[in-house]
């Protein structure tokens, strides 16, 4: 049965009404295993970006493991790194009359004719996450509705033109481990579009179509391991999902399928990695910073969230207490055995400021809370900001990744200060560096009001750029900017010292 034009009305109607469903609402009626859909002999395609690219590309990717998960199913991956729902929608309408369309696989080609006019039981679409990163979206209301819009007749036409028993749409996965950052604000209301736009297919009688929540498997297994090992990440650049994080897609997908032995197999293996990773841990306390956003720029008394988990085998459930250098507090929020949260509060005056959470016989953890800067875009609003393990610079007091705080668009301007008391003039290394795959960055550093060193930084394997320069005696006025020309805007400023000298003595603070 076709899906018309007015149900895709309708469902950009219902995803407007709400913008944070309940997983458990969804799981009644799409992710719960129900009537196989996938059956041997089936050809199922996979249309997606980098992720579905990687899933074939490296061995332990989502498509190897259905594969191997299901035989005698034929599985075709079509990914195309950086593509979003636009650029699939104008490919696919390419492929009617263009016959030399194919993946560009190093080792293997599906020509996109072929395919689409071929026979297809099952499609899965797996789309979205460039649409945010890079974005072709923005966080209003009608920009959202375009981008749903446009995803629907992507749909429509796939199966109109290619008449697949059924269409599975996979949800978006994590962009960054910051799941209160605005990309992925975003991201679940996208996401929860897709589920609204299934759920409004399945009421106007259209049926053909279910959910994959893809994205709630990845962002569950973030928030499994992130205290389980604070060392390990399952998306190690916070765009694309490691060999593990592929298992929790796989896995994901099997349950939509409705293949209940291989999900059932599937979620055994992640289970036992995870207890693999908890017990790899360094210290045997897993511990964790969130800064607390509300605290207003002109405040000198900065506060985080610091979670704690005892990871150690063999021990009782023990509390943990935190060790605070002198003038620093901390309120206990919640403890329940042997994990908890603490508020911790005080005013960064070196680069790093170091705390432990101390869990006795257990074990405990060190935590090195990076010197804040106050930050600034095209909005003009200024908000501190704290580096967290959250962004690709992790925990480095220069990292700066302002995904944490602004949305963001393709080019823009960012403004970064903080203030640096030296004990004397001297002579230091000013570094400019970056820790992306795709950026390309025109950086400035102004020292009390003068500029002093300008250079850019790209995605072509220029990471760092440096120069000498004089702090003067007493406090220095510190200004970065940054003017992004890709998606991509995590970069770093540091001070390194030249021979011979010693910053350890460095005063931080904020203007």
């Amino acid at each position: 049965m076709k899906m018309t034009f007015s149900l895709l009305a309708a469902s950009l109607a219902l995803a407007a009404a709400a913008d944070e469903p309940a997983a458990a609402k969804w799981a009644d009626c799409l992710v719960e295993y129900k009537e196989q859909i996938v059956k041997d002999g089936d050809t199922v395609v996979l249309i997606g970006d980098s992720i579905t690219e990687q899933g074939f590309c490296n061995k332990w990717g989502y498509y190897h493991l259905l594969t191997n998960a299901m035989p005698r199913v034929r599985f075709v991956p079509l990914g195309f790194g950086g593509f979003q729902v636009k650029s699939w929608s104008d490919l696919e309408r390419d492929s009617l009359s263009n016959t030399n369309l194919c993946t560009w696989y190093r080792n293997h080609g599906w020509n996109l004719k072929e395919v689409f006019d071929g026979h297809i039981d099952v499609i899965v679409v797996f789309l979205g996450m460039n649409d945010i990163l890079q974005p072709s979206v923005s966080e209003d209301e009608a920009s959202l509705g375009k981008w749903l819009f446009d995803y629907a007749t992507f749909v429509k036409n796939l199966r109109e033109r290619c008449r697949p028993r059924e269409i599975v749409l996979a949800t978006i996965t994590p962009l960054t481990a910051d799941m209160t950052s605005p990309k992925n604000r975003v991201r679940r209301r996208l996401n929860n579009r897709i589920r609204m736009f299934v759920e409004s297919s399945y009421a106007g009688g259209s049926g053909m179509l279910s959910v994959a929540d893809t994205g709630l498997g990845v962002s569950e297994g973030v928030d499994d391991t992130r205290l389980a090992n604070s060392g390990y990440r399952l998306v190690p650049d916070f765009v694309h999902p490691d060999a593990l994080g592929h298992k929790i897609i796989a896995r994901e997908l099997c349950m939509a399928f409705g293949c209940e032995e291989e999900a059932d197999r599937l979620s055994a293996e992640v289970s036992e990695e995870l207890v693999e990773k908890s017990q790899c841990g360094d210290g045997g306390v897993g511990v964790w910073l969130e800064p607390v956003r509300t605290c207003r720029p002109g405040d000198d008394e900065f506060v985080y969230l610091v979670h704690y988990r005892v990871n150690s085998v063999g021990f009782a459930a023990a509390e943990a207490r935190v060790v605070l250098p002198e003038g620093w507090t901390a309120d206990e929020l919640a403890m329940v055995a042997d994990e908890g949260m603490f508020f911790v509060r005080g005013r960064p005056r070196s680069l790093v400021t170091t705390i432990r959470v101390d869990a006795g016989p257990a074990g405990r953890a060190v935590l090195n809370i990076p010197a804040p800067w106050k930050v600034c875009d095209e909005s003009g609003e200024w908000k501190l900001y704290t580096a967290t393990q959250d962004y690709t610079g992790g925990l480095a007091p220069g990292s700066i990744d302002p995904y944490q705080l602004y949305f963001g668009a393709r080019t823009n301007t960012l403004r970064c200060v903080r203030r640096v008391k030296s004990e004397k003039a001297r002579d230091v290394k000013a570094v400019f560096s970056h820790q992306t795959f795709s950026a390309t960055l025109d950086l400035s550093l102004s020292l009390n009001g003068r500029a002093v060193f300008a250079d850019s930084l790209n995605r072509n394997g220029k990471n760092r750029s440096e120069k000498v320069v004089r702090l003067e005696e007493g406090w220095n006025d510190v200004e970065v900017k940054c003017v992004n020309r890709d998606w991509q805007r995590q970069f770093s400023f540091d001070f390194e010292p030249l021979a011979g000298d010693d910053l350890s003595g460095l005063e931080y603070g904020i203007r």
